[in-house]
């Protein structure tokens, strides 16, 4: 009844976790059937034994498929952080190249800085180049020492 509950009414934030808890709820459930069949309902020691392997492979599956999905949940979410750091860089460069054509857009003869922020500079590859030169030779280098 609860996993009739839980399949119907997507208590949580996403489909993934929606099915994980719904596939999770019902291995539990049928884990607890093999309780009653060890409890005395089959007397064969053979048929016991096989049950028995039977039931540690299915403990085996949950907890590969909870591994899983583990996995993939922390691998996707730190390359979405490692494409918000390039995001960020690439806007911190886009800034910097920005404020360098301001200065020296008139007297160069580069190109103008764009009236919409979001419009993207048309550069030579060797002015973005020296920017990006500059940048990583401004930027200290970082030491684990703490003084």
């Amino acid at each position: 009844m609860y996993n009739g509950y839980l399949y119907t009414s997507y208590p949580f934030n996403n489909t993934l976790q929606q099915r994980v808890e719904v596939f999770n709820e019902f291995l539990l459930l049928t884990q607890c059937y093999y309780f009653v069949l060890y409890a005395g309902l089959v007397q064969e020691p053979e048929v016991r034994e096989i049950i028995a392997y039977v039931h540690v492979a299915h403990l085996g599956v949950l907890f590969v498929v909870n591994f899983a999905v583990i996995i993939y949940v922390n691998i996707k979410e730190g390359c979405r952080k490692l494409h918000l750091r390039k995001l960020a860089e690439e806007h911190k460069l886009n800034i910097e190249i920005r404020a360098h054509l301001a200065k020296g857009s008139s007297s160069h003869g580069q190109p103008s800085v764009p009236a919409n922020p979001n419009e993207l500079i048309p550069l030579d590859d060797s002015v973005a180049i020296k920017l990006r030169r500059s940048a990583s030779v401004a930027e200290p280098a970082r030491t684990g020492n703490a003084s």
